[in-house]
């Protein structure tokens, strides 16, 4: 079997989903539902949402921070839940949002339109108490969204980066070479998967190495593309706080990380864990790709990054 087809095969979920207990609210365009949630304390109500926005609003009964955190997860689908649960249980106002595989939205990430964050900032004027400041954070491509998202909305004010892309890639339904974002029914340009660079992928220990496909695909497109491709976050309004794993194998987040903070080095902080994977407090295999780092380095990393994190966000919702 090639690598081509190996990877159209490839669509596991790295992380559980929620227990929901249901209790059925209307609104115009989009539905709450009330939901029991075991990540959360006792004194913050979750709720999911469904339909023109998808995801879950979590509401600590005492919102000690202004503002609001809006999370992405990553390929494997989720809604960056977990970051959200814990930042919540810190006092802040938090929403995880779906941006693939869920109502009204694409079945995979290709061609995902950045008009849906439109969307996301209505709900929260409607529904959250404070909207000033917004920091977005994302995983993995859930990065790589949230950093292109704050070229395309002043509202944005800060960004959280864990394992991020500086560029844009080709979509992961392997189908066909298209962006994996568009705007205004036009696809981003993007960095495509070419022959020679599926040839990079191998087998290590029945695990699949994704980085050396991605760091051959960078390598092998015409500079003029690149460039293109490129993600910029010289004008973020705010701050961006950035993590890698400097073995991370699913791409090269640590030398991309680099990348997004020569953009804008007076306002970014960034965090290389040497030994770390691509997700931290994981396992250094999920789903049959090789995501990197050591049990222990990953755990080290998860526990320092939440640290961190935290800290940020307390200096940029005061």
């Amino acid at each position: 079997m090639n690598n081509l087809l190996v990877l159209r095969k490839i669509t596991a979920s790295f992380f559980s989903s929620l227990t929901l207990i249901l209790l059925s609210v209307s609104c115009a365009k989009f539905k709450t539902e009330k939901i029991y949630d075991s990540k959360v304390n006792n004194n913050v109500q979750t709720f999911a949402i469904s339909g023109s926005v998808n995801g879950f609003h979590y509401i600590p009964d005492e919102i000690k921070h202004k503002g609001l955190v809006i999370t992405f997860g990553g390929s494997e689908g989720s809604a960056g839940e977990y970051y959200a649960a814990d930042i919540a249980n810190k006092g802040y106002e938090v929403l995880a949002v779906y941006y693939f595989g869920k109502e009204n939205q694409p079945v995979s990430i290709s061609e995902v339109p950045l008009e849906f964050f439109s969307e996301v900032l209505n709900y929260a004027e409607k529904k959250c108490k404070s909207i000033e400041p917004i920091t977005l954070l994302g995983g993995s491509k859930g990065a790589e969204l949230a950093a292109i998202l704050s070229s395309y909305y002043s509202r944005i004010d800060n960004v959280i980066l864990f394992a991020p892309s500086s560029f844009v890639f080709q979509g992961l339904d392997y189908s066909s070479q298209k962006s994996s974002w568009s705007w205004k029914k036009t696809p981003l340009p993007f960095i495509t998967f070419s022959q020679k660079a599926y040839e990079k992928m191998r087998y290590e220990n029945n695990a699949i190495v994704l980085r050396d496909m991605y760091e051959a695909a960078v390598e092998l497109t015409p500079p003029e593309i690149l460039k293109e491709a490129s993600i910029n976050l010289s004008n973020l309004k705010g701050n961006a706080l950035i993590f890698a794993g400097g073995d991370d194998a699913l791409w090269q987040s640590d030398t991309m990380a680099q990348i997004l903070k020569k953009q804008n080095p007076k306002k970014t902080e960034l965090h290389i864990f040497e030994k770390a994977g691509h997700a931290f407090g994981a396992a250094p295999v999920s789903g049959g790709i090789k995501l990197g780092g050591t049990p222990e380095a990953n755990k080290t990393a998860a526990v320092e990054s939440s640290r961190i994190l935290i800290e940020f966000l307390n200096k940029q919702h005061k």
